[in-house]
């Protein structure tokens, strides 16, 4: 499908058996990808080859599960070197590119049901979107990442280009108070970076 430049799968179940990845890579003009599966039944690795793809849209099934690992879940294997417009939220699902987007823009990370052994993961998915002007992240992901600030320090992350950081309050916290970390907020933050924090 050469022609096509915009893709939406929405309501789907996500198998080995009935979905081929390779499809990304047949539509060499693909710029805009929105996947809404239903669910997820025994697919450990979903990999998105798309040169040209500039915006990619994940939603995983937000019913309620029980809490997993890090290493059951879908794992997202992205090589898209143009991205500039990432969003990924619900559950079952880590997200790794091939390399770093250096053209990403704007980026939402909504991702739920996170454990202290999910911050080197965080820890890699940051330094791939470091280049972002825009940050949207759940409350779950500054929890995790304020968990170890010696090891955040050693990671020197850094976004050097950020302008707007928005962090937003999950289910349960509403009507709490949000605390972020002096170390965390340096590592997301800079002198002219407009924080914005959300219910």
């Amino acid at each position: 499908m050469p022609a096509l430049r915009s893709l939406h799968l929405i309501g789907f179940v996500m198998t080995e058996d009935n979905f081929d990845p390779r499809i990304f890579s047949s539509c060499p003009n693909l710029e805009t990808l929105h996947l809404y599966p239903l669910e997820f039944a025994g697919l450990k690795t979903l990999r998105i080859q798309a040169l040209k793809l500039k915006k990619f849209c994940f939603i995983s099934p937000t019913r309620d599960q029980p809490a997993f690992h890090i290493e059951d879940r879908c794992k997202l294997e992205i090589h898209a070197p143009s991205l500039t417009t990432l969003d990924c939220s619900g559950y079952g699902h880590i997200v790794q590119a091939t390399e770093s987007f250096a053209s990403i823009d704007d980026v939402s990370l909504d991702i739920q049901k996170l454990g202290r052994e999910d911050f080197s993961y965080l820890i890699n998915t940051s330094k791939n979107i470091c280049h972002a002007r825009s940050l949207t992240l759940s409350s779950n992901i500054i929890e995790v990442l304020s968990m170890f600030p010696a090891l955040l320090d050693e990671n020197q992350l850094k976004f050097a280009n950020l302008k707007y950081l928005k962090l937003i309050l999950q289910g349960g916290m509403w009507n709490k108070k949000m605390q972020v970390p002096l170390h965390v907020l340096n590592c997301l933050a800079n002198s002219s970076t407009l924080l914005d924090v959300c219910t």
